[in-house]
This record gives C-alpha cells, sequence and structure tokens, in this order.
C-alpha cells in the first residue's frame, strides 16, 4: 500500500532524524559505537523500532556515506565557483577537495574513507549511481578537458576514477604529515601524463 504524501513526509523527517542521531554516535564514538542498540537508545526506541527505517547497521551506515558523498560533492561544486575558466586549474582545485573536505567535514570524511578502503563490496546498483552522480562533476571536467585538448584522447571516466585513487591514497600520508604534498605530486604527474 502506498504512503499518502503525509505519512511520506513524516517518514522522511523520521529518516532523517536517524541518520542526524547515527551521526552524532559516528562522531562522538566512532563507526564501531554505531549499533542498532545504540541508536535506539540514543532517540529513546525501541531496539525492534530501530530496524523499521533500516534493516540492518550496513544500511544505515551506508546511508550515512552516502549523505557523506553528497556533502563532498557540494563542497566541491563551492570550492569552484571562484576557480576560472582553465580546465586544468578547474581540475587542480577539484582535486584538491579531497584534502579540503577532511578538514571541514572531518566525521564525514571518515566515513567516505572507510568505504572506500572496505574490500567488500557494499553499495547497490542504485547506490553506485549516487556515488558516480557525485563524481559527474569532475566527469565532466575531465571529458571537457580532453575535448578542449588540453588532454590526450583517452577513457574520461577511467581517467576520473584514477584521479580520485590517487587523491584518496594521498590522503593516507597524513599520518606522516605530507598527504597535500603527496596529493599534489600525483595529482600533476597524472595531468602531465595526460597532456
Amino acid at each position: 500500500m502506498a504512503l499518502t504524501k503525509q505519512q511520506q513526509h513524516r517518514r522522511d523527517e523520521r529518516i532523517g532524524e536517524i541518520l542526524t542521531a547515527a551521526y552524532d554516535i559516528v562522531r562522538d564514538s566512532g563507526l564501531e559505537g554505531l549499533t542498532m542498540r545504540s541508536l535506539a537508545r540514543n532517540m529513546g526506541y525501541s531496539y525492534a523500532r530501530a530496524f523499521y527505517y533500516f534493516p540492518d547497521r550496513q544500511a544505515l551506515i551506508t546511508r550515512l556515506q552516502l549523505a557523506a558523498i553528497g556533502d563532498l560533492a557540494r563542497h566541491m561544486s563551492l570550492r569552484l565557483i571562484d576557480a576560472g575558466p582553465d580546465p586544468l586549474e578547474r581540475l587542480r582545485v577539484a582535486a584538491g577537495t579531497w584534502t579540503s573536505y577532511r578538514t571541514v567535514n572531518p566525521d564525514g570524511y571518515r566515513l567516505i574513507d572507510q568505504s572506500l578502503s572496505s574490500p567488500q563490496v557494499i553499495l547497490s546498483t542504485e547506490q553506485r549511481s549516487e556515488v558516480d552522480s557525485a563524481l559527474a562533476e569532475l566527469l565532466a571536467m575531465v571529458t571537457e578537458a580532453i575535448e578542449a585538448a588540453p588532454f590526450r584522447p583517452g577513457d574520461a571516466r577511467l581517467r576520473t576514477e584514477a584521479l580520485w585513487a590517487a587523491v584518496h591514497g594521498a590522503a593516507h600520508f597524513e599520518k606522516r604529515g605530507v598527504a597535500e604534498q603527496v596529493e599534489n605530486e600525483l595529482v600533476e604527474t597524472l595531468i602531465r601524463g595526460w597532456t
């Protein structure tokens, strides 16, 4: 039976409240502190009620990670406002978004990092399309650089994924204090290789 608009609105509000509570738990206790039991306790729900909106913990974590990916995409769009028209400079600014996001939203950064670093496939086809839409702006910039000829012809999607992988991998050098330098070196190496 389909929900009425009012019922759907209330359901969406409740899901938003649950995600906010879950995000708070992750911020305070880490991802390992987020359980369906801790969520229910935090919200004043019964344990069974916590499963009404999310079938399991992994579904809840995935939803949090997708929200963080959407936040990252918005952060990149804001950074690109002042980037100017040069496609290569816009690509550099976009690549630097990951480093910037780590500072602006460390909790969102950790959620994304944990999903990218996990060897298990946790996203459905629909969820992967949400991630693809978050990378769409980066893909458009790589495509533009190929079409405008600063880049040699090549697979824009593969290059976008290579750029994303380089930036994500470089972030793991934060412990050594050289993440930004490694990121810049990798991005510049890729750009030189594609021009």
